[in-house]
């Protein structure tokens, strides 16, 4: 595996993210039959930007803009992985795993010592001041099981 990284998404990443929406492999995982109206999709991925309940984030591999994973906020005010999407041209490489790892490391960031998502941040404490975070591939995780070993999560999985 290459170098995997992520960010917090921004107003300046819709195009990138709009591209693995638009997949035709992510369209049917989503339950959708087409690509998203992008006007419409515009709208809305505006409204995710400035919600206090999702956070989305894009990951790379190297330079290019391979996937996506969302962090909600319930209205219990757990927090929960979402949703998260791989480019059908980058599937096999471990990235979906990656970015299901990070989802549980942002949440555990949010719910352990008062950390919290920011929006817009670059210099939290909980990101690096470039805002990514770099995945070695001598950390690279071969099983889900793995993850929360690495990660210390205690998961409970809801119909599965």
């Amino acid at each position: 595996m290459s170098n995997l990284t992520y960010k917090l998404a921004t107003l300046g990443d819709f195009e990138d993210f709009y591209r693995i929406k638009c997949d035709k492999v992510n369209i049917a995982w989503s339950g959708f039959t087409q690509a998203p109206e992008k006007k419409s999709f515009y709208e809305w991925y505006q409204r995710q930007l400035a919600s206090d309940h999702r956070w989305i984030y894009l990951v790379y591999e190297g330079q290019k803009c391979c996937a996506f994973f969302y962090v909600d906020k319930l209205k219990d005010g757990n927090f929960e992985a979402a949703s998260s999407g791989v480019l059908s041209d980058f599937m096999g490489k471990g990235i979906g795993t990656y970015a299901l790892a990070m989802q549980i490391f942002e949440i555990q960031l949010v719910t352990t010592e008062g950390g919290g998502l920011c929006r817009g941040c670059q210099t939290r404490t909980l990101l690096p001041i470039s805002g990514m975070r770099n995945w070695a591939s001598s950390e690279w995780m071969s099983s889900k099981l793995e993850i929360y070993h690495f990660l210390e999560a205690s998961i409970n999985f809801i119909n599965g």
